[in-house]
């Protein structure tokens, strides 16, 4: 991986509730997060803008192209879950409006693949992928199915996602999120979420704790 420069280095503080300062779409994102994670009689997460700042950084990233479309590691995501999602889309489609808010409903939609199994192996169909998704160009992946014929999800558009895993991980207590448009490729849009504690623990189901898979979450 490229190295870039000028990275801050940032501590996690604890912050409360979802600011009024955040945008419709950041906040309409942690609501249905937040909602979901009720339904599930989760406690919700509260924002925090440190975890938004590294994720404004990897979004930024690759948005100019300075990263590919991949999960960070190392230093640029200390002990933190991610979730990543990019998408094209038209300036009339609702979803350039709203990127984070599609994202998270993409995440959130595959709810209903999770059996609620523990983390084993950590090569889970589950934990990673779900189902078969094309895969962004760019991206480095060795886990990732080939789509398959005549598939209607994802939506149009490029994405790579993490499960509902680490949305819905029970001793996760805070979240922070960012986009950044592409600088090359007109309505691309590139969404990070970060979580923290990371979630995706081995041999625990979501609502339960245990030990960190590592890089996956």
């Amino acid at each position: 991986m490229r190295l870039l420069t000028g990275i801050v280095a940032l501590g996690l503080l604890p912050h409360r509730g979802t600011p009024s300062t955040l945008s419709e779409d950041l906040s309409y994102s942690i609501n249905a997060l937040n909602q979901a994670r009720q339904a599930k009689r989760l406690a919700s997460l509260s924002w925090d803008p440190n975890l938004a700042a590294y994720a404004q950084y990897w979004a930024n990233a690759m948005a100019t192209g300075q990263q590919p479309f991949a999960h960070a590691t190392g230093r640029y995501r200390p002990s933190q879950g991610e979730n990543l999602y990019a998408r094209a889309s038209g300036q009339c489609d609702g979803a350039y409006d709203t990127p984070m808010l599609t994202a998270m409903h993409a995440w959130l939609a595959q709810a209903s693949l999770y059996n609620d199994e523990p983390v084993r192996t950590g090569h889970e169909h589950w934990l990673h992928w779900c189902k078969p998704l094309p895969l962004l160009a760019g991206a480095r992946s060795t886990r990732l199915p080939r789509p398959s014929k005549g598939t209607s999800w994802p939506p149009a558009g490029l994405l790579l996602t993490e499960p509902p895993a680490q949305c819905m991980w029970s001793t996760t207590t805070h979240v922070g999120c960012a986009r950044a448009y592409s600088i090359s490729e007109p309505y691309k849009v590139y969404n990070v979420c970060r979580f923290f504690p990371a979630g995706n623990m081995w041999v625990a189901p979501s609502h339960r704790t245990g030990h960190a898979v590592g890089d996956d979450g």
